[in-house]
């Protein structure tokens, strides 16, 4: 019988994933923009054998939970102040050789050429690297971003999804 092994994922915004964690003694807030910064993150998690980066991604400013208490359309969030995933895991690649990288993508909200284009150029760039988390988004907030006043229901998010998934594998 094959030996059976563990693969390990981390998953490490730059913002910390706690809403307070930018609190912590050892936090850089002020790096949550950098490059050099994600950089040093993603080497700390491949010298210590994690298998994977994951980055989730939100497609509205206030996708997150809850609701300011000043202004009732906009939430509070750190997870929207970032790099977009594909393109900082391209960064990343040209300077680690073994963790991969997971980014997420809606089929919502994406269209399937241009999704396969960039997942398959990360694929490239990272020497067969990388991975969709696949989502059909939740945030009704995402519609606006996209000129739609309403958010599908999740009958057809999920339909949409089987087939947006077929195109793209496909591609």
């Amino acid at each position: 019988m094959a030996q059976r092994q563990i693969k390990l994922g981390a998953f490490i915004p730059t913002t910390s994933q706690h809403a307070a964690g930018w609190r912590h003694p050892a936090s850089l807030p002020q790096d949550h923009l950098s490059l050099d910064y994600a950089i040093e993150l993603a080497k700390t998690a491949e010298r210590d054998l994690f298998d994977a980066y994951f980055l989730a991604d939100g497609l509205a400013v206030n996708w997150s939970h809850g609701a300011s208490k000043h202004n009732k359309n906009v939430s509070y969030s750190d997870k929207v102040v970032g790099f977009e995933p594909v393109t900082l895991f391209a960064a990343i690649s040209a300077v680690t050789k073994n963790i991969g990288f997971i980014a997420t993508a809606s089929t919502t909200y994406e269209e399937p050429y241009l999704l396969a284009r960039k997942y398959a150029s990360l694929d490239h760039i990272s020497k067969r690297r990388a991975a969709w988390n696949v989502v059909t988004t939740i945030s009704a907030e995402t519609a606006r971003n996209f000129g739609f006043s309403t958010h599908p229901d999740a009958k057809v998010r999920y339909e949409r999804a089987d087939k947006f998934i077929e195109v793209v594998q496909k591609l």
